[in-house]
């Protein structure tokens, strides 16, 4: 019964908070904290109701798992607040899987994986398809400015230098193929070659996306608190906020709106990431319908 609670909640909470996500570039704080303390609650009302309390370590194992990879990702700029929390709150709520002796844990967890784990490690296979698909449909909708932001970057001197010398390495790799014999060696360098082209590209790419579609100049009054500052405020020689800033905080908000009431700034720049909750949801239904089965293929 527990497990058909939490299904529901996780369910309804994700496909809310995707919807956010997609619409605001937010998820509401109340949502998140809310998962959070009904997970901790529900884990917590299991234990006393069955004399067991291994089901509220569960939940608090649960939480503090995603908590340490939440933190992780958050400050090293690979997701938002938001991303950073419900996953915490999800942590909470599903809970991890404990077994005793511990020592045992790890060979349990291979044959019969936890639904958390099975969930992150599918979140960040969703996460990096879904990734790749927003950027491309984002490239193909603005595709005037982004080919002509292509050509910009492309045509920096440095960019050019860097094209010369690729130029010159697959040359080199092309004029092996006629003195190395070994089939496993030409492979190999091929293949280095290869990708080194495509990631140097998909790199350019992902940069001219990212400036053409996802960075916008908007009103200081429409600044939200985590928002990521693209160009660095400064009024008077005085740092306001900049790329810097895991986020912008109340302080630097409010320091923006007085500083716009003095009329000496009007507008921030301001970067907005790829909503990712959507694949948080995905990866749930990919764990519910056909999780266990996709792992016993992978082991």
């Amino acid at each position: 019964m527990l497990n058909i609670i939490i299904t529901i909640i996780a369910l309804v909470a994700l496909i809310i908070a995707s919807l956010t996500d997609i619409k605001t570039r937010e998820v509401p704080n109340f949502l998140n904290y809310s998962l959070i303390f009904i997970g901790i609650t529900l884990h917590l009302a299991q234990s006393i109701i069955t004399n067991e309390w291994i089901y509220f370590f569960e939940g608090l194992a649960g939480f503090t798992l995603m908590f340490i990879i939440a933190y992780i990702m958050f400050y090293t700029g690979q997701w938002g607040g938001g991303d950073s929390k419900i996953l915490m709150g999800l942590g909470a709520l599903i809970g991890l899987e404990l077994t005793w002796p511990l020592t045992n844990i790890i060979q349990h967890w291979l044959s019969n994986p936890p639904t958390l784990i099975l969930f992150f490690i599918f979140s960040l296979v969703a996460g990096s398809l879904y990734g790749l698909i927003w950027t491309i449909v984002s490239a193909l909708i603005k595709w005037k400015q982004v080919l002509k932001e292509a050509k910009k970057i492309l045509s920096q001197k440095k960019i050019i230098y860097i094209r010369i010398i690729m130029l010159i390495i697959v040359v080199i790799g092309l004029l092996s193929l006629f003195f190395i014999k070994n089939t496993n060696t030409l492979i190999l360098i091929f293949g280095l070659i290869t990708v080194t082209v495509i990631t140097f590209y998909l790199s350019i790419m992902v940069k001219v996306v990212e400036k053409v579609c996802m960075i916008k100049q908007i009103a200081i009054e429409k600044v939200t608190e985590g928002d990521w500052i693209a160009k660095e405020v400064k009024i008077n020689n005085k740092y306001i906020c900049g790329p810097k800033d895991l986020g912008i905080e109340k302080e630097q908000i409010q320091q923006l709106l007085k500083l716009k009431k003095q009329k000496k700034i009007n507008k921030i720049w301001v970067k907005y990431g790829i909503p990712f909750v959507p694949s948080f949801l995905a990866a749930y239904l990919i764990v519910l319908l056909i999780g266990s089965q996709l792992w016993g293929l992978l082991i």
